[in-house]
């Protein structure tokens, strides 16, 4: 039988030896994690960027919404400030002028922007043309 001693030293290589093993275990497992926790550092910060542009565009959008209330609010206090019934009685001839006009230029707008029709087709002809002069 072997003395004590060496089932002493041969314990102490085994636990030695198991010890070694779980670290290096444990060091694998830990680069392993490092790198995880990398990508998703990365991740993390193209997500804060990607973030910060949609909140930069949506500032444009308020500030363009902004404006177009602004332009808006000024658009409708012409109207509120102006009577226009007492215009088309003072000026008949010249409130109809811009009507004409508004309307041929808005529906003028319309046709060029569309695919144009035929002189010939019914489309056509449904548009009542309008004269030009008062």
């Amino acid at each position: 039988m072997l003395p004590t001693k060496i089932w002493a030293i041969i314990a102490a290589v085994i636990i030695l030896v198991g010890l070694i093993g779980g670290l290096l275990w444990q060091t694998k497992r830990l680069g392993a994690v490092q790198a995880i926790a990398e990508s998703q550092t990365q991740a993390i910060q193209i997500y804060a960027g990607e973030m910060e542009k949609a909140n930069n565009a949506r500032a444009e959008v308020e500030n363009a919404m902004q404006a177009a209330r602004t332009s808006e609010t000024k658009d409708l206090e012409v109207f509120t400030t102006h009577d226009l019934k007492k215009d088309l009685e003072a000026k008949p001839g010249l409130v109809a002028a811009r009507v004409v006009n508004a309307y041929n230029r808005l529906f003028g707008a319309l046709e060029a922007s569309s695919n144009p029709t035929p002189k010939d087709s019914p489309a056509a002809s449904t548009r009542q043309p309008q004269p030009t002069t008062p």
